[in-house]
């Protein structure tokens, strides 16, 4: 199924030239359809799993996220791109 994981709780780790950089600590896994009562008995089983294993992923220590920094390139290739680059919001990067 599809799924919406909401992080709950966030702790401050630091910043990067003074913006915020959280670890998020705890989440919701939220889902998309409103009862399971489509599903068979094997896709129930396979849901089952899913879930055990998106939640033993989330568990693993080390989800770290900024509302304002790109954390998804290294500081060498931030100082290397365009102004337009730079620019952009991170959903267009």
């Amino acid at each position: 199924g599809t799924y919406l994981i909401v992080i709950t709780k966030k702790k401050k780790v630091g910043e990067i030239f003074s913006h915020a950089i959280w670890k998020a600590t705890d989440f919701d896994i939220l889902s998309y359809k409103k009862t399971m009562l489509h599903l068979t008995d094997i896709q129930l089983q396979d849901n089952k799993v899913f879930l055990s294993m998106l939640s033993h992923v989330l568990s693993v220590d080390g989800f770290y996220f900024s509302t304002t920094y790109d954390l998804t390139h290294t500081l060498q290739r931030l100082a290397n791109t365009s102004p337009e680059f730079q620019e952009m919001s991170l959903l267009e990067r």
